[in-house]
């Protein structure tokens, strides 16, 4: 919830993170082997992938360890029934990528892209190719490198046909064949604090808000100590990248408030 009243400039809701891959005692977190359908659990771990304690933890115990040379488009998370809902009250997938130190005088290692797939966007690729952020090109020894990586995926929420009977995410990395190791850990998706804006115009105020606060309604209320919020239901419009209201100065007290 976000609250403004006159002589208030701004205010921030805050920040809401949802973990979707920590892998602490071996758990599963919904990953998948993508090319296989394989679950990436402590039972059932594909060679290429493996439980580490040692490196690349930023989280917790553990990351998971994907040792493959090459390109590889396996490693996906099939987003659970509460996860989903996190989904789409969020707007942005971080996650920690670990290189090990290596000796090599030469090579590169990659995150190559991040796709979405889900019912309506098929296979959506959020991300540069390779992630730039996430691209080593090795001319010597190195030490470890732990990248943080955030991508905004809100621009695919409006195309996902409603209660999608599946949503992965998908990660795609690319190395040279001496540099195999990579360690993921801390995958959350993350809420975007949203600013509602309020600055005087003449005789009006000027509320204003992001176009990719999604699911938020302005809603108004003349006395916090008694009466119920009501919905903003007309004068709303869009102006570039913002929601915007204009309202009447007329005297009397009035709040608004963002509420998803």
């Amino acid at each position: 919830m976000l609250l403004a009243g006159f002589g208030f400039s701004a205010v921030s809701s805050q920040s809401q993170t949802t973990i979707i891959g920590n892998w602490e005692g071996g758990s599963s977190d919904g990953w998948l082997d993508w090319n296989g359908g394989s679950p990436v659990s402590i039972s059932t771990l594909p060679s290429k992938y493996s439980f580490s304690t040692t490196t690349g933890v930023t989280l917790g115990s553990e990351s998971l360890e994907l040792t493959q040379t090459g390109f590889n488009e396996g490693l996906a998370i099939n987003l659970s029934s509460s996860q989903k809902t996190a989904f789409f009250n969020d707007t942005e997938l971080s996650f920690d990528v670990t290189y090990p130190a290596q000796t090599f005088s030469s090579g590169f290692q990659e995150i190559y892209e991040v796709a979405l797939v889900a019912p309506g966007v098929g296979f959506d690729d959020l991300t540069a190719n390779p992630i730039p952020a996430a691209s080593v090109i090795y001319s010597g020894s190195t030490s470890a490198q732990t990248f943080h990586i955030v991508i905004d995926y809100s621009a695919a929420l409006a195309s996902i046909i409603p209660n999608p009977s599946y949503i992965y995410f998908v990660f795609v990395s690319n190395t040279d064949a001496n540099h195999p190791n990579y360690y993921f850990d801390n995958v959350e998706l993350v809420s975007v604090p949203v600013q509602l804006k309020i600055n005087p115009s003449g005789s009006n105020v000027i509320l204003t808000w992001p176009t990719n606060a999604i699911g938020f309604t302005l809603q108004s209320i003349t006395n916090l100590s008694s009466g119920s919020w009501s919905n903003v239901t007309s004068g709303v419009y869009v102006f570039g990248t913002n929601y915007v209201f204009t309202n009447t100065v007329n005297g009397d007290a009035s709040f608004f408030r963002l509420m998803r």
